[in-house]
């Protein structure tokens, strides 16, 4: 069966109890995800069109954090705006929550996209399958990924014979060339210099 999974505020309690009774009655069996409400000061900067012209230029901008626990990562800083460190970096994380496209990052994916071959967030950030996209993070993260909730995808690996695996490295060793070119098409050849671990 689907997992469903129905996104909403946890202080909706009425609409929640409604949602319940209505999912039960028809036997769906269901799991809250808690919304983000945008009326938080923290968060509605970052809708506001004023704020997000203040930022350096970007065609994706992750709001969602990583686990602090990860090892460091390579880190470009490019700003700072309003008492957030505004970053790219050259191996993004792959999440699909929390984030704001730009319309051209949008016509850019729908152009260069042709079919699913993975996870979107893989093709994305992981596969570079679209090379240009100025992405950006921020720092303090707005956002907390839920760690708790278990992905439903699962794993794209299949079983380990010899072939699978020179096949799971050269896409490796792809990919990572694929992001290092898109980050410097991106920022700039000299922007590797500036790059800081943290």
């Amino acid at each position: 069966m689907i997992s469903t999974y129905v996104i909403s505020l946890e202080s909706s309690q009425e609409r929640r109890t409604v949602i319940r009774d209505h999912l039960d009655a028809l036997g769906i069996p269901f799991r809250f995800f808690d919304a983000i409400d945008v009326l938080l000061p923290e968060v509605r900067k970052f809708f506001d069109e004023k704020f997000l012209s203040s930022l350096p230029a970007f065609d994706i901008l992750q709001l969602a954090g990583v686990d602090s626990k990860q090892k460091a990562r390579l880190t470009l800083n490019i700003g700072n705006v309003d008492g957030y460190q505004i970053c790219a970096l050259p191996r993004c994380h792959y999440s699909m929550g929390g984030l704001i496209y730009t319309r051209d990052a949008a016509r850019l994916i729908d152009s260069n996209v042709t079919g699913i071959t993975a996870p979107i967030d893989n093709m994305i950030f992981l596969d570079c399958h679209v090379m240009g996209l100025r992405i950006i993070e921020v720092r303090p993260p707005i956002l907390r990924s839920n760690t708790n909730v278990p992905s439903t995808i699962g794993s794209r690996r299949g079983p380990d014979s010899f072939f699978s695996k020179v096949d799971r490295e050269f896409r490796r060793i792809r990919n990572w060339m694929r992001r290092w070119r898109c980050f410097v098409r991106v920022w700039g050849l000299s922007s590797i210099l500036r790059l800081r671990s943290t």
